[in-house]
């Protein structure tokens, strides 16, 4: 997390953006929304309703002003990249202390770029460039938009917390599943125009083959 943040500091630094980049297109709308304009009423939310919110209470937090959402955009970016990484690892290794050292050094690397890792392994120029793209929001947030996905996979190990605490013996034990599994979905709809829709099919399809198998 203090990775993050001090990632997000520095890019406040230089605080000067056309009309039509990805810096004012990320600010505008949260500018709208804290000035107390109504989503789709007021101004228009194309970029996603998790984009906005998500973006306007880190704003908020970094200052509420344009240079603040610049540290807050490149805050979200960074984050959940870190997010993403721990996940994966955290399915690979099974052990939250080990997961999270292994995510830490990873973003240290990915910060300082040292040459073995620029050489060999971040693979292809390919893969180089998409992972330098988590540095920044750039002209499309785009690593705001897929939040979404490491987002919801934590949204469901809060469900199955759930499940194993209050309600492993219940007879109600399969509707909630299925109902939170929807609930996820539901929420994961509005988040973006692209990754939200695409991770709201996906937990859909994943509810009815995990109903199929069950049952």
């Amino acid at each position: 997390m203090l990775i993050c943040v001090f990632h997000a500091l520095a890019a406040g630094h230089y605080a000067n953006f056309y009309p039509i980049n990805g810096t004012f297109q990320n600010f505008n709308p949260v500018r709208c929304f804290l000035t107390g304009q109504v989503p789709f009423k007021d101004f228009q939310v194309y970029l996603g309703l998790g984009h906005l919110y998500l973006g306007s209470i880190a704003t908020l937090i970094f200052g509420g002003n344009y240079r603040a959402s610049l540290q807050a955009f490149s805050f979200l970016t960074f984050g959940s990249l870190a997010l993403f990484v721990f996940l994966i690892a955290y399915v690979i290794f099974r052990k939250k202390e080990f997961t999270a050292a292994f995510t830490n050094i990873l973003l240290v690397i990915f910060l300082v770029e040292p040459i073995f890792y620029k050489n060999s392994m971040a693979g292809t120029n390919e893969i180089l460039d998409a992972l330098e793209y988590a540095l920044g929001p750039g002209n499309s947030a785009r690593f705001i938009r897929g939040f979404i996905l490491p987002l919801a996979v934590l949204l469901l190990f809060g469900g199955i917390a759930i499940y194993r605490r209050f309600l492993k013996e219940s007879k109600y034990k399969e509707v909630f599943m299925y109902t939170w599994i929807g609930i996820v979905a539901g929420f994961s709809f509005g988040w973006s125009n692209d990754y939200g829709i695409g991770t709201w099919l996906c937990l859909i399809l994943i509810g009815i083959w995990l109903s199929i198998c069950r049952t």
